[in-house]
């Protein structure tokens, strides 16, 4: 390749990457987090019997961050519950982003994972199979899960594979 040819190559800037949450999405997050961490401590205490989510009380936390201006559209929260089966805390996600539900189900986080992406590397890389915050799902289970809730299983990441298409090209079994 010349020099000419080199500078008529044209440049492709990668897509933005959204920032990672601050504020009151990161406080929405690591709220999300503290639930999936008790629900772990809960369910080794008791001999692998996670305690059920007080979800009153979350859905109203979630309400007042919300109110205040947190966004579940960011998907930091989802992503989390995505990758620890958490999927009551999810559907109070999807309670309180009303109209927003299916925008907060379809958007990337600073990885440019959506939450379906999230399980599927999950599913893929055996955490689920091993989950210490309950009890795990059949490897793809929270995938189906997650798709049933609205996820959109078309959206692709960088490499241009989908969810479900990155489960389908590694070379471990699901």
């Amino acid at each position: 390749m010349t020099n000419a040819d080199a500078h008529a190559v044209p440049i492709v800037n990668a897509p933005e990457r959204p920032l990672p949450p601050v504020g009151l999405d990161l406080q929405l997050r690591d709220l999300i987090n503290r639930e999936i961490i008790v629900a772990g401590v809960s369910s080794r205490m008791l001999g692998g019997t996670p305690l059920p989510p007080d979800c009153q009380r979350l859905e109203t936390e979630v309400q007042r961050l919300v109110s205040k201006g947190a966004t579940i559209e960011r998907p930091f929260a989802m992503n989390a519950c995505a990758g620890s089966e958490k999927l009551k805390e999810m559907d109070i996600l999807l309670k309180v982003a009303g109209a927003k539900a299916r925008q907060a189900m379809n958007a990337d986080n600073e990885d440019n994972d959506t939450p379906l992406m999230v399980a599927a590397r999950w599913a893929v890389s055996g955490v689920l199979m091993r989950n210490p915050f309950g009890p795990p799902m059949k490897p793809l289970g929270i995938c189906k899960e997650i798709m049933e809730r609205g996820a959109d299983k078309s959206i692709t990441d960088e490499s241009g594979l989908t969810a479900l298409g990155f489960c389908a090209s590694t070379p471990w079994r699901v």
